[in-house]
Order: structure tokens, then sequence, then C-alpha cells
């Protein structure tokens, strides 16, 4: 007996008669007899394969990294903490209007003071690498001008910390968090933004 009911789907009670009627319910039925197809011992086959970690492992090159990724505004957190400053976010987010709630990353899912515990979990999930964002105004509040050293110290920590778990890093020097100062100036339109990021991928890249 077929599964479809054509008295009970939603889309033909509003489809006129006609080929348009006449196609939806080949469709359906197609789909549907498509889909009662022993599926009885195909769930339990699918079901023996998705819970065997070897068996999914070889489905895929031996060279493929399996990892997880995050970005520095989206779990970090601590925005006014150990000399950050703002960037483009954090003024976006604080508008009026411009986010549901007026949600912000103040606190987010707070990684710059659950660091250890996050990277815990993240060898929990037995996967090799991390990728992840380094904030540029932590590093270089401003854009230009002094580097703060607590802004590095935290990414060394992170670093050390994925290396000591065996999780290979990948960063990423910049995830849309460009320091307010710099979109005073002009932002990305500025010739010495460019400029100013250089030395900033210069600064990550020396110490990291």
């Amino acid at each position: 007996q077929s599964l479809f009911d054509e008295s009970r789907d939603p889309l033909l009670q509003v489809a006129k008669p006609g080929r348009m009627r006449k196609a939806l319910i080949f469709t359906a039925k197609t789909l549907t007899a498509t889909l009662q197809f022993p599926m009885t011992s195909v769930c339990r086959a699918r079901k023996t394969t998705m819970n065997d970690p070897k068996i999914l492992a070889d489905r895929f090159p031996g060279d493929f990294v399996f990892g997880v990724a995050t970005a520095a505004f989206q779990i970090e957190g601590a925005t006014k903490l150990d000399g950050r400053k703002p960037s483009i976010w954090d003024a976006f987010a604080n508008m009026p209007g411009r986010v549901y709630g007026r949600h912000n990353g103040d606190v987010a899912c707070d990684h710059y003071n659950r660091l250890e515990e996050d990277l815990d979990l993240v060898q929990s999930l037995g996967v090799s690498a991390y990728r992840f964002s380094i904030a540029w105004p932590r590093v270089i509040p401003e854009g230009t001008g002094p580097v703060n050293e607590k802004g590095l110290d935290f990414y060394d920590r992170l670093v050390d910390g994925l290396k000591a778990r065996g999780i290979k890093a990948f960063a990423t020097l910049y995830h849309w968090d460009l320091p307010l100062m710099l979109a005073g100036d002009g932002g990305w339109t500025a010739r010495q933004t460019a400029y100013a990021f250089q030395r900033y991928a210069k600064t990550v890249i020396a110490r990291l």
C-alpha cells in the first residue's frame, strides 16, 4: 500500500486541477514509492555504518583532515578586557535595530576566560585540526600603534594548548573584525589599512 495520500498533501490542497496538479501527484507518488523500498534493512545497515568511526574514516582520502572551526568575535567575549578595543562588529552589534535584542559579542561563549576548558572540548571530539581566527583589535587595538602583548599572549597559549593536545592549528588572520579606529579613516577603502594589516600580519606570524 502506498504511503502517499493525495487528500492529505498540503501542496495538492492548493494546486489547481490541470497539468501542474498531475505533475505534482506523479512526483509525489514516484518519491513515495522510492522511499518504500525495503527501508527497514537499509536503515539498519546505515545505522551500523554511521556508528563505526573506522568505516566512516575509510571513506575519506588518507590525508583528509578532520577539524572544527570558530571565529574570534563569535566565541571570545572579553571585548573590553586586557587592552582589547572595539571592532566594527562591536559597533554594529550595539547599534539599535541592527541585531535582534541588541545581542553582541561582549561575553559570547566566554572563550577568552575558558580557553583550557574549550580546548579540552575540542580534544574530546577526536578531531585533528582546529581553525580559529585572531582578533586584530586584541593584538593591535587601534589597528595601528602599540602592540598589545596581553592579546598576543592569549593566542600564544591557544596555539601551545592545541600543540599539547596533538591538534593542528589553522589560524585565520582576519574574520571581518576590523579595528574600529581604522573604519573611521576609511576602512578597506583606504590604502593605509592595507599597510596596517601588513604590519599586523607580520606581528602575529613572528610571535606564533
